[in-house]
């Protein structure tokens, strides 16, 4: 069948006067939506496109660095099978999903439509004071605002509500501070992850979903290294949010201190240098970080 045809049945195609994100006018538009909606209709098309398109060569595809996104709904089909088969550990399997699709979300907004000449949280905060609130303060307001909202109920005392609330939220930033190279923030999840389940002895009903998301990583990894995806924001924050709340969870209360520090000085380091940098002036560094990736990239 003939591909306008196909348009014209599903509805996809549209006639009139268009303003294109380009910025270019066109008298007719494909709305994908439409056409998705019967899968088989869907497939004619996309296979005579791939057609069309199999003898180009491309010297590079441009994507949103979204791969992360993926987490999503196996996190989220993982907790709610969880939240059935243990519901005496319903309240942590619902604050953990809590904290991960608030910051998914705030990451998916963030890596569609964040300014990516804005760096570092300090120039976020400057912007927003300025009247020009940008998604990368947003994000970090909801995460937040998230851990204030689980934390509240969890912490024994002030200090600790304080050092849980800083933990997660700083958490959250700190593995999209490594998302820079293929494969380095993986790394760095999959690292501090086992730390944190070292020290999860005795509870491992309570661990389920951070286990589930450290298999989930293990697969993601290999794409990872190839160099095939990258966590973006939305990827990354959700990693970092799960180590946060993790560790509030298993730690104690000086571990969480301990941890604190190191987050607060990763963010300071991150305002003033290159993590990229002092990675690579590193032997030992170079190599963990290289390790696994089919090149080097020393940009």
């Amino acid at each position: 069948m003939d591909i306008n045809e196909i348009l014209k049945e599903t509805g996809a195609l549209l006639q009139g006067h268009f303003l294109l994100s380009s910025g270019k006018h066109s008298n007719k538009y494909v709305q994908c939506a439409k056409l998705m909606m019967y899968p088989e209709k869907t497939q004619t098309v996309l296979n005579q496109v791939a057609q069309k398109l199999k003898n180009l060569e491309f010297d590079i595809i441009v994507g949103p660095a979204i791969g992360g996104i993926v987490f999503v709904p196996i996190q989220l089909t993982a907790v709610l099978q969880l939240l059935l088969q243990r519901p005496e550990h319903s309240y942590g399997y619902l604050s953990y999903m809590f904290l991960m699709l608030s910051m998914g979300f705030a990451g998916v907004i963030d890596d569609l439509a964040g300014d990516k000449r804005i760096k570092g949280l300090i120039n976020h905060v400057r912007s927003t004071l300025k009247s020009n609130m940008t998604t990368g303060f947003l994000k970090a307001l909801i995460g937040f605002l998230a851990a204030c909202t689980i934390s509240i109920r969890t912490a024994g005392s002030l200090a600790e509500l304080a050092a849980d609330v800083l933990v997660i939220t700083l958490s959250a930033n700190a593995i999209n501070l490594f998302d820079m190279r293929p494969g380095r923030a993986v790394k760095v999840f999959l690292a501090i992850s086992l730390m944190i389940l070292s020290s999860s002895a005795g509870r491992p009903a309570e661990a389920l979903p951070l286990i589930i998301l450290v298999m989930t990583v293990l697969i993601y990894a290999s794409y990872g290294l190839r160099e095939i995806c990258m966590l973006g924001d939305t990827g990354a924050n959700i990693l970092g949010i799960s180590l946060g709340y993790y560790s509030t969870l298993f730690l104690s209360f000086s571990s969480k201190l301990m941890l604190l520090v190191l987050l607060i000085l990763l963010n300071i380091a991150a305002e003033r240098l290159s993590i990229t940098a002092l990675i690579n002036n590193s032997r030992l560094l170079s190599y963990l970080d290289s390790l696994g990736r089919g090149r080097t990239d020393n940009r």
